[in-house]
This record gives C-alpha cells, sequence and structure tokens, in this order.
C-alpha cells in the first residue's frame, strides 16, 4: 500500500514525499508550470534552453562539470526535460548520498547563473538536438510535433518542445533569465521525494532549510483552451524512407476529466500489448505492421488516443482502413471476459508503479502541478476505479471518443495520390 504526506512551506512551495523505505535508492524531483503550453509564439524554444541552462553552473559548482563531478562523487544523476506544460529536473541518488545529492538539486534549482558563456556554449547543443527532428531542407519530421500543429494550428500545443531554431539561436540572456524568475517561483513548482529517503522529520527539516528562504513573487501561468475540432483532419509529409510512419490520434479526455479511467481500459484494449485488439488484427490477422500500439496523451484540459505504427509503401490506405475497423469495433461493445482481461492488466500496471521512486515521483508531481486536486488519488485507489470500469462505459466513452470528427492522421513517408486519395475517403474528408 503506498502513502504519501503532502505539505505546504510558507513561501507556497508544495512538497510531497512517498516513503519507499525497502528500496536503496531515493528520488527528488522538481515540477515547474512552465512550457510552451503557456508562451507566445515569439518566446517558443525559451522554457527548454532556460531548463537547460539549470545544469550549467551555480556559486557553489561554477561550471557544468564542477557539478557533474559533484554528483558523480556520490554516485547521483541528475536529469532534465521541457514537457508541453511543465519543466522536470529529477535527482536519482543511493539513500546514503541523497541528503548531498538533494543540496545538489536544490543549488541547480534557487542558484543558477545563467553565465553568458555558458549560454552561448548550450546554444549549439540546443540547435543540435533539434536537429535530429528535422530533415536536410530543415522541415519538421518528428511525427509527434506535425500530429499537434496538425490538430492545433493556431494555439501554443502545436509548437515544439524543444523550440523554434530562429528562437533559440537569438533569444538573449535577458530573455532566459527573465523566464526563470517569472516561472520558477515556490508556488508554482512542486517538490516530490520518493524512496528510501531517511526519516520523516529530518528530510522535514532539510527540506525547509534548502528552501524555505526561497521567495519570488507568485505567478501561475495560464492559456486558452484549444479550439475544439469539428472535422477529421489528415497531413501528407513525403520522406525519403522505406516505410511509412503513421500516427492516427482521437480526442480524449484531459487529467481532470471523469472518463479518464474509461479511456485508460479502452486504451490497453486498443493497443496496450501483444493482445490488443490492433496488435491481433493488423499484425497477426492481416500482417500490415511489424508493430502497433497506442497510448494516452494527457493534458490539463484536453487528451488524446494516439496510435502509432510503420507500414510498407503499398499498405499505407489498408492499414488506416483497418485502424479505423478496430476503433469502430470498441463503439459496438466488449464482452465481460475480454473487459476483465484489461482491466486487470491496466491496475496490475498501476500496482507496478509502486516498485519504481521515479514513476511514482512523476505519478504524484505532476498531477498536483496541473490537476491541483483536494485530495491526490494513489495508485491502488486509481485501480480501484479501473476495475470499477463496466461494458457500458467502454461504449458510451469510445462513441465519443471514436467519433469520425475527432480524428486526426498524419503520414510521413512515401504514399501515391491513389493511396491518398483512399484515406481521405476512409477519413470521411
Amino acid at each position: 500500500m503506498s502513502d504519501y504526506e503532502k505539505t505546504i512551506l510558507p513561501n507556497g512551495l508544495r512538497v510531497i514525499k512517498v516513503p519507499m523505505f525497502h528500496l536503496h535508492s531515493a528520488v527528488a524531483a522538481i515540477y515547474v508550470k512552465a512550457g510552451p503550453r503557456f508562451e507566445p509564439r515569439d518566446r517558443n524554444g525559451i522554457p527548454h534552453f532556460a531548463e537547460h541552462m539549470l545544469f550549467k553552473g551555480t556559486p557553489s559548482h561554477p561550471d557544468p562539470v564542477s557539478i557533474s563531478q559533484a554528483l558523480a562523487g556520490i554516485g547521483a544523476d541528475v536529469n532534465g526535460s521541457t514537457m508541453a506544460e511543465y519543466s522536470e529536473v529529477t535527482l536519482t541518488a543511493h539513500s546514503q548520498h541523497f541528503i548531498e545529492g538533494l543540496d545538489i538539486l536544490a543549488d541547480m534549482i534557487i542558484r543558477p547563473q545563467f553565465a553568458p558563456v555558458q549560454i552561448e556554449r548550450e546554444r549549439p547543443v540546443i540547435l543540435n538536438e533539434m536537429a535530429r527532428d528535422h530533415d536536410d531542407a530543415g522541415e519538421m519530421t518528428d511525427i509527434d510535433e506535425l500530429s499537434y500543429a496538425l490538430m492545433w494550428p493556431e494555439t501554443s500545443y502545436s509548437f515544439c518542445c524543444l523550440g523554434s531554431p530562429d528562437i533559440v539561436k537569438t533569444c538573449t540572456r535577458d530573455d532566459l533569465w527573465g523566464h526563470y524568475q517569472k516561472h520558477y517561483t515556490p508556488g508554482n513548482m512542486v517538490l516530490c521525494i520518493t524512496g528510501n529517503y531517511g526519516e520523516a522529520g529530518d528530510i522535514d527539516a532539510h527540506v525547509a532549510e534548502l528552501f524555505g528562504s526561497f521567495e519570488r513573487p507568485l505567478h501561475r501561468p495560464a492559456a486558452p483552451p484549444p479550439d475544439p475540432q469539428y472535422r477529421p483532419l489528415c497531413f501528407f509529409k513525403n520522406a525519403h524512407t522505406q516505410t511509412v510512419m503513421l500516427k492516427f490520434s482521437h480526442k480524449a479526455c484531459a487529467y481532470r476529466d471523469p472518463d479518464l479511467h474509461a479511456t485508460f481500459v479502452i486504451n490497453d484494449i486498443l493497443g496496450g500489448g501483444v493482445s490488443s485488439r490492433l496488435f491481433s488484427i493488423l499484425r497477426e490477422d492481416r500482417s500490415l505492421v511489424y508493430d502497433i500500439s497506442s497510448a494516452p496523451t494527457l493534458f490539463s484540459d484536453v487528451g488524446l488516443i494516439d496510435i502509432i505504427t510503420s507500414t510498407t509503401t503499398d499498405s499505407v490506405a489498408p492499414t488506416v482502413d483497418a485502424m479505423i475497423d478496430v476503433t469502430q469495433s470498441l463503439c459496438d461493445g466488449v464482452d465481460e471476459r475480454e473487459l476483465e482481461t484489461y482491466k486487470q492488466r491496466v491496475a496490475c500496471h498501476m500496482d507496478i508503479l509502486l516498485d519504481n521512486p521515479v514513476d511514482m515521483s512523476e505519478w504524484y508531481g505532476v498531477r498536483e502541478l496541473l490537476v491541483e486536486p483536494d485530495e491526490l488519488e494513489t495508485p491502488e485507489q486509481e485501480a480501484a476505479r479501473l476495475r470499477a470500469v463496466t461494458p457500458d462505459d467502454i461504449v458510451r466513452v469510445s462513441r465519443g471518443m471514436f467519433a469520425a470528427d475527432g480524428r486526426s492522421l498524419v503520414v510521413l513517408g512515401p504514399c501515391g495520390r491513389g493511396q491518398r486519395r483512399r484515406i481521405r475517403k476512409s477519413l470521411d474528408l
């Protein structure tokens, strides 16, 4: 049974502790409500660049090598990432050295230098990172980013989490420092500590000592919800590849939606593994693909079910037809035996979260940051809700989710005119 404790420091920092004292490791993760979702187009890339600069030096560790050496000396690792609605920095350390690692993490978050020389050294690194998602002509080839741009062309959901190359090339130290000061505020952050972190009183006192004096004006970013979708969407992007990649998305529920648990079960029936309907039909029965899966993508105010696969150039249209057939089959119902199998599978996956302190940190930290519930739901409580999903829930939610006007398809790779016409017709375009 998992348990957690949530406290709020006087400066507004939310602190969540999840004890897992049977482990040898402990994790501390800082989640900041900052990302491209909350930025205008002319600042797309600032959140990602600013997150990189947290690793580039503090007064105590004046350059990235110094930070790396301090972490290596205690066998710890720190990683960062920027998502659509939040940025995160995660420390993983042996329980014996966790306090020392937490000191380094706090130093990086509270006292980054944003030194101009380090900014100029990091600029080409980020551009190289971004180049992996572009072709020789500089056009985007990341299918996720192409999909978001198709579904939300006029909103910040379409902005690449890595940023725009032009903005990364031209942004200044003032741009980056201004973003940091605005968003990295105690009231806009969550600290989640999981694993074998020691005595509760000791860690509470140390967190208060490290973060309690961190003061900055409260800022809670917000963005207007994306425009609704009223028709199916399709985008073809040519690429010189031997296979064609497909991403077939449907608008679904967000973190706060009461149909979230039914959506999780639907996703698993659809494409959650080798026994799923998509894998059984498209690979085993029709031999159209080597691999296929589906996954939920959740934001604070909207969500998706994404199907990802690839196929040969002459099988693109048949693959799209088969994906549509499978999604529509869920609208016709599911028998109790099949439903129980998948509910048990999803519930077991929830239990497996309890074995991983990084997963537990993300579970509690992201939900607290984006949803801000009165009380956080534990994985066990969510597993119970998953087991309560009924066949009627599956039909009701599937019929809303897999309606034609909520579909979006991206085709990345060679696809001839004949297949394109057939695909558009299948999508009701």
